[in-house]
């Protein structure tokens, strides 16, 4: 996983690619997090929220064209406390942009400030990259 520190918003940011390589062991501490979501299609995501449900999960961005319906699947997983967007018509400049600035209103927002992309191909992974050293992000050195 990448770690990017973002000056603008004064967060950490980091970056997966593949929807299969999410961790079991998270590599930040704080106990809530925010996940910003990157696929053209819809995809089974049903193991992966669980996951990230159980690990602290309070914000959930999703991006791409099948956005509405993959929120839908989050929304249905997860209890009430994780706040959820879709992002169909946006770039994933615009989204990471929406991301970074957000706070989840659940009672979790105090915990959550670890930001993680995920993004499905190495090609979103890119438009990721590019987005964020347009917002003068730089890439960290693994913790």
């Amino acid at each position: 996983m990448e770690k990017w520190h973002d000056p603008e918003s004064g967060r950490d940011v980091w970056l997966a690619t593949g929807l299969d390589t999410w961790p079991s062991k998270l590599p930040w501490s704080c106990a809530g997090f925010g996940l910003m979501l990157l696929t053209e299609h819809v995809v089974d995501m049903e193991a992966l929220v669980e996951r990230a449900a159980g690990q602290g999960l309070a914000l959930a961005c999703v991006w791409g064209p099948a956005s509405a319906v993959l929120e839908d699947q989050i929304v249905e997983l997860v209890d009430t406390d994780v706040v959820t967007t879709s992002h169909p018509y946006e770039t994933v400049a615009e989204t990471l942009e929406i991301f970074v600035s957000m706070l989840p209103v659940t009672a979790r927002e105090p915990e959550c400030r670890a930001w993680c992309i995920l993004a499905a191909t190495p090609e979103l992974a890119q438009s990721a990259r590019r987005a964020l050293d347009r917002r003068a992000a730089q890439p960290r050195p693994p913790t």
